[in-house]
């Protein structure tokens, strides 16, 4: 009989990887998380402006593309 949920164990992602990519990707992520924490103002904006275009039933691709021009 299949298991139908296995608990996982968290990824450590913390160590350096050797992977130029990724790397890049992780100091990326952390400049943008930084500036997201430093601003929460900037998250409530863009939740609102989200939620309001949801809200007229758009899909999120052309949300994105059209108000943060993408």
């Amino acid at each position: 009989m299949r298991t139908k949920s296995t608990k996982q164990q968290y990824f450590d992602f913390s160590h350096k990887s050797r992977l130029k990519v990724v790397n890049e990707y992780r100091e990326k992520y952390k400049i943008i998380s930084q500036l997201l924490q430093d601003s929460p103002q900037l998250v409530s904006l863009v939740h609102q402006d989200l939620a309001k275009m949801l809200s007229q039933s758009c899909s999120v691709d052309s949300i994105v593309t059209k108000k943060y021009q993408i």
